[in-house]
């Protein structure tokens, strides 16, 4: 009965335990016929960590003819045909039938924060006895009598979880269904912490790599929409929803629900996809929240984005003609915000990703960063055309802005100007004009040509 006791060399088992009955889970040692074991013992320990918080512990035993129940060495329950300590060769001298079962209370003090050890003996009423059963349950109950109660959770909440319960009726003895609830350690996201950062709602077509991997795939199949964490903080996207909205007759958008506890850090990325198994074969290595349904159009549509309680996050409607990138209308880049603090509805606030096929789960170019007019190395050109160019405003670079030189075509040589653009920088962009005189207001933007 003593905690400390050694019981590694016992036999172990399931319940019912005993003999003779065939109800049996684990059958145990009864001794020779008219020479019966007069006690067979049982250990069990127990973790318990505050028995405080319940009422009290209800102990349902199941016995066949006597038994004696310690915790942690102290008698708490005992048959009245038994005296205090019985010895382990003392029949009881009493006989019940199959499998009688006692209910009883037993008060928290009882019990240490931690484990426990209960110990029982079970004496045969006589050394001719037919059978011996044990089987024991402990519950701990709410103070007061009532059927539920506040747990505290010992450790602390680091990860989104899911907590699951069920409820005793202690009149009933019977356990309710199941409850859980979701606990996030993020708060819900806002309306001022997510953008939609990057859509490709026009993807190239499959390669034969890609075919391989799925014949049935088209270029449909990959197309994406990334959203970007603004915020300073860690938010959870968990029912922030992607939702059709109607326009005249028609439904436009993608549909898809963000899980209870999708946690987005600040800074970082999270992407949809139109489908899962195409988007891993032509982007290995990143991962998606999970597919979308429906799919976008290819010619524009509205996109909308709302928080778990309908307030909208983000909504615009693209298109796939000037002054919308047309480079994004299946010719392999995507769309990408070149500023989330930009209004998404203008086009102006778009432009195409540098690379073919959009760069979803990272930065599609380099953002510029301070004064636009500076310029620290004395070269004579500004930090901002600097920026534009893929050059530094700390080092000196004045001879690699604009080159000039001659072309021939056709037995006629031409003057040119080249000059290097660097397509990640998406903060400022350079264009060629034109002028036929060289005077202001003669200048007009155009392609480069020959004059």
């Amino acid at each position: 009965r003593a905690s400390s006791f050694n019981d590694t060399t016992w036999n172990t088992g399931l319940a019912e335990l005993g003999y003779g009955d065939g109800d049996e889970n684990t059958v145990v040692n009864s001794g020779p016929p008219g020479a019966r074991l007069a006690t067979t013992y049982f250990r069990k320990k127990v973790t318990i960590p505050d028995p405080s918080i319940f009422g009290d512990f209800q102990l349902r035993i199941t016995y066949d003819d006597a038994y004696v129940v310690y915790v942690n060495g102290s008698q708490i329950a005992r048959h009245p045909n038994l005296p205090a300590n019985p010895a382990f060769d003392l029949y009881s001298g009493n006989t019940v039938g199959n499998n009688a079962i006692d209910t009883l209370s037993i008060p928290t003090s009882a019990f240490s924060a931690g484990e426990n050890t209960i110990a029982v003996e079970i004496h045969q009423g006589n050394a001719g006895s037919s059978d011996v059963s044990f089987d024991l349950t402990l519950t701990g109950r709410p103070a007061g009598g009532g059927e539920t109660i506040t747990l505290s959770i010992p450790d602390t909440i680091t990860e989104p979880i899911w907590i699951k319960s069920r409820t005793f009726n202690s009149n009933t003895g019977e356990w309710s269904a199941l409850n859980q609830a979701f606990f996030s350690i993020a708060e819900p996201a806002m309306p001022a912490d997510i953008r939609i950062s990057e859509v490709h709602y026009h993807p190239s077509e499959p390669t034969a790599a890609e075919l391989a991997v799925d014949p049935s795939f088209d270029q449909d199949d990959f197309e994406f929409i990334e959203i970007l964490n603004i915020s300073s903080s860690t938010v959870d996207l968990g029912e922030a929803a992607f939702v059709q909205i109607q326009i005249g007759n028609e439904l436009e958008g993608v549909e898809f629900t963000f899980p209870p506890g999708t946690l987005i850090n600040p800074g970082d990325r999270l992407i949809i996809a139109a489908n899962a198994t195409a988007f891993a074969a032509r982007y290995p290595g990143v991962s998606i929240a999970g597919d979308y349904s429906s799919r976008l159009s290819n010619t524009g549509e509205w996109i909308t984005l709302v928080d778990q309680d309908g307030n909208v996050i983000d909504s615009f409607r693209y298109n796939d003609v000037a002054p919308w990138p047309e480079s994004a209308d299946g010719d392999g880049p995507s769309l990408v915000r070149s500023d989330p603090s930009l209004d998404p509805s203008l086009p102006t606030s778009w432009i195409a990703s540098s690379g073919p096929g959009g760069n979803p789960g990272s930065d599609d170019g380099t953002l510029f960063t301070g004064d636009p007019l500076a310029d620290n190395d004395r070269d004579g050109v500004v930090a901002i055309i600097e920026y534009a160019q893929g050059l530094s405003d700390n080092i000196p670079s004045a001879g690699e802005h604009l080159i000039t030189s001659t072309i021939e075509v056709n037995g006629t040589t031409y003057p040119s100007v080249s000059y290097r653009e660097d397509p990640s920088a998406i903060n400022a962009s350079l264009a060629v004009e034109v002028s036929p005189d060289l005077k202001n207001g003669s200048w007009n933007s155009g392609a480069s040509i020959l004059i």
